[in-house]
C-alpha cells in the first residue's frame, strides 16, 4: 500500500495553505461566475457533436444550499482559465526555491490542492525529501471539461480531466475567484475503475448536481475512515458499495488497528459535481482531519447511482 502523504512536521505551513502551458481541448458543461467581479465576455462557439453521450470537441464553511442559476460564462471560458492557471503553475514549480516561497504556488491553489502543498513543503524542508519538488504539468490538447450551466449562487467551478507530472489522469477541480482560476482539489483515476459519463444539455453543458447530497457522502466517508465509526458508513443510505475502492483497500490502510486516513472532522467547503448519463452523480470531496493534527490530505472523485445507495470511489488520493 502506497500511502498518500506523510507525518506533517510543520503545522505551521499547513495553517497558512488551509487560509488562503499547454492548449485547450475537450469541453463539456458550462462554468460559471457568481461573484462580484465583472463576467468575462460570452463565447458560445464550443459545442458538442453529439451532447447525449459525448464531451464536445474544442481547438471553509458547508457547501451553499441556494438555488441553482444560469450564470454569464460559457464553454470557451473554461479552457482560458485553465490555461492562464497552467501557466502560472508551472512558472511557480520552474522555481528552485518553490517552497521556500510558497506563497508563489498558494497563489493558484485552495482547499485540499494548497493543503497537499503545505504537506509536500513539510516533508520536503524536514527530511529534504526530494520527490516532495513538484514538475510542470504538461496537459495536451485533448483534455476533457465539464462545466455546469446552473450552479449554487456565490461559487463558480469546473472540472478539467487531464494527467499530473507522472502521467496519471486526474479530475482538476478549480474554483473561479474574481476572473481566475484556483485549484481546489485534483483526485486521480483509480486503474480499473470505471469514469462517470457526464449527462449533457443540448448545447452541452454539464448539469450540476446537488453538493448538499454531495456533503452527506464526504460525512459517510468521514464516518468510513474513522476507525470507531467505519461499521456505520456499510449501512444506511447512502452507504459505501462492498466494492468500492476505499472498502477494497480499508485493510492494508490500517494496518495494526492505525491510519493515517482517519481524524476526519469535515468536509471541505465544496462538495460539487454533476449529473451522470445512467441518472446518478459524480462528486469531487474533500476531507478535512483535526488541524492540530494533519497527517494527510484525501480527495475523492465518487458516483451514486440515481437510487443514492451505493457510493463507487473511481478516483482519490488513496493509492493501492
Amino acid at each position: 500500500m502506497k500511502k498518500h502523504m506523510f507525518t506533517l512536521a510543520a503545522v505551521s505551513a499547513l495553517a497558512i495553505a488551509m487560509s488562503g502551458c499547454g492548449s485547450s481541448g475537450t469541453v463539456t458543461g458550462r462554468q460559471s461566475v457568481a461573484t462580484d467581479s465583472s463576467p468575462l465576455t460570452a463565447n458560445t462557439s464550443a459545442s458538442p457533436s453529439d451532447p447525449a453521450s459525448a464531451p464536445a470537441t474544442s481547438s471553509g464553511g458547508p457547501a451553499s444550499s441556494s438555488q441553482p442559476h444560469d450564470t454569464a460564462m460559457t464553454l470557451a471560458d473554461a479552457p482560458k482559465l485553465t490555461d492562464a492557471w497552467l501557466a502560472q503553475y508551472n512558472d511557480a514549480v520552474k522555481n528552485p526555491n518553490l517552497w521556500a516561497t510558497q506563497g508563489q504556488i498558494n497563489q493558484v491553489m485552495l482547499g485540499g490542492s494548497a493543503v497537499e502543498a503545505a504537506l509536500d513543503e513539510a516533508e520536503y524542508n524536514t527530511a529534504n525529501k526530494k520527490d516532495r519538488l513538484r514538475k510542470p504539468l504538461n496537459w495536451p490538447a485533448d483534455r476533457t471539461y465539464y462545466v455546469p450551466k446552473t450552479e449554487p449562487a456565490g461559487v463558480g467551478w469546473f472540472i478539467v480531466q487531464a494527467p499530473d507530472q507522472s502521467g496519471v489522469q486526474r479530475y482538476w477541480e478549480f474554483v473561479e475567484e474574481n476572473g481566475t482560476a484556483l485549484l481546489y482539489d485534483d483526485p486521480q483515476l483509480h486503474s480499473g475503475e470505471t469514469q462517470p459519463k457526464p449527462a449533457l444539455t443540448a448545447d452541452g453543458y454539464v448539469t450540476a448536481a446537488d453538493p448538499d447530497a454531495g456533503g452527506k457522502i464526504a460525512d459517510r466517508y468521514i464516518q468510513f475512515w474513522n476507525l470507531g465509526t467505519h461499521a456505520q458508513a456499510m449501512t444506511g443510505t447512502p452507504k459505501l458499495a462492498s466494492d468500492n475502492y476505499s472498502v477494497r483497500h480499508f485493510a492494508a490502510a490500517t494496518q495494526n488497528g492505525t491510519s493515517q486516513f482517519g481524524n476526519y472532522v469535515s468536509h471541505g467547503k465544496f462538495a460539487f459535481g454533476f449529473k451522470t448519463a445512467d441518472g446518478g452523480s459524480f462528486y469531487i470531496l474533500q476531507l478535512d482531519q483535526d488541524p492540530k493534527a494533519v497527517v494527510n490530505e484525501m480527495m475523492l472523485g465518487v458516483t451514486v447511482p440515481s437510487t443514492g445507495t451505493d457510493i463507487e470511489e473511481p478516483a482519490g488520493t488513496l493509492a493501492g
